[in-house]
């Protein structure tokens, strides 16, 4: 087994210093490997039905992990034989970037955190040095393939049109009334309807609106009737795009909604999601040339797993 499991949120191995893969000239240990799978731990256990589910999926993430950190050591080991590094400009601006975002600036307190994992500012720069070109070699890769074509985007819509399904919905603005200090109900009662006659007689109900609420946002999500309390959802039902209902008394306040805007359910029309659907593609192209670009350098450099 990978990885065995020893109480809650915690991965034992044998050995921190264990070799679990070799890479080239580098090595993995067990150490490295514990560190970057126990970010993960706590979300495993939240999504395991039992202990034997839970180390399964400890098992399975492990050999995961390991294979992105194999991966990673690939790709640096291919850069230093084509002597790919990243000027030293960029590491110090990194550098200097870090210090100020995690220590405020301070210098002797970073190296003091250095000097507590072990670590020289040095070799703290190689770590930059390799995150980094790792990341720009990366990105490099993924935008080999960047464009998509309007064919491809349409036989995209074609084939996916349940993904692009709405269900009927209403765009609702509501106004919230309650009676101020000394105010009575009945005041209120006027007030109300006083702005249900103007919405009526065509005045804009966002401006109608703003008077109560400064605040009011001018964008509304879709919504559906059944979201709505049934007092309110009896009245929506009754109504078109651009109605208002009456005023409708509750526990002390007065409610007001109106329908801004309404969508029958069906597929939604290909110019309002030929965005989603190049972004969906682009994701799918990015990760097949990293993909294969990975499957031709693991070719090139020797790497073998130990466990």
């Amino acid at each position: 087994m990978l990885l065995a499991q020893t109480g809650f949120c915690v991965v034992d191995f044998n050995s921190g210093n264990e070799v679990v893969a070799v890479v080239g000239s580098r090595a993995i240990t067990a150490d490295e490997l514990r560190v970057a799978i126990s970010p993960m731990l706590r979300s495993i256990r939240e999504q395991s039905k039992s202990e034997s589910d839970f180390n399964d999926k400890v098992e399975q993430a492990g050999r995961e992990v390991l294979q992105n950190l194999i991966d990673r050591l690939i790709v640096l080991e291919d850069a230093q034989k084509k002597n790919m590094r990243v000027p030293d400009s960029y590491i110090e601006a990194e550098y200097d970037s870090y210090v100020k975002n995690n220590f405020n600036g301070d210098r002797v307190k970073f190296l003091e955190y250095l000097r507590s994992q072990g670590m020289t500012s040095r070799d703290f720069k190689e770590q930059l040095q390799e995150k980094m070109l790792f990341g720009y070699i990366r990105n490099q890769v993924q935008r080999s393939r960047s464009e998509v074509s309007p064919e491809k985007v349409l036989e995209y819509y074609r084939t996916h049109e349940s993904e692009f399904m709405n269900e009927s919905g209403y765009k609702i603005r509501q106004v919230i009334m309650k009676p101020g200090a000394g105010e009575s109900l009945e005041a209120l009662r006027k007030k109300a309807q006083d702005i249900k006659t103007r919405a009526d007689a065509g005045e804009n109900f966002f401006e109608l609106a703003k008077l109560l609420n400064p605040k009011e946002r001018e964008e509304l999500n879709w919504q559906k009737i059944e979201d709505y309390r049934k007092e309110f959802a009896d009245e929506l039902a009754k109504m078109k795009k651009g109605d208002t209902t009456n005023p409708i008394e509750l526990g002390g306040m007065i409610v007001i909604l109106h329908i801004d805007d309404y969508r029958e359910a069906g597929i939604r029309p290909l110019k309002e999601v030929s965005g989603e659907i190049e972004q969906i593609l682009l994701n799918q192209y990015a990760r097949e040339a990293e993909r294969d670009w990975l499957d031709r350098l693991r070719k090139t450099v020797y790497y073998k797993i130990l466990i």
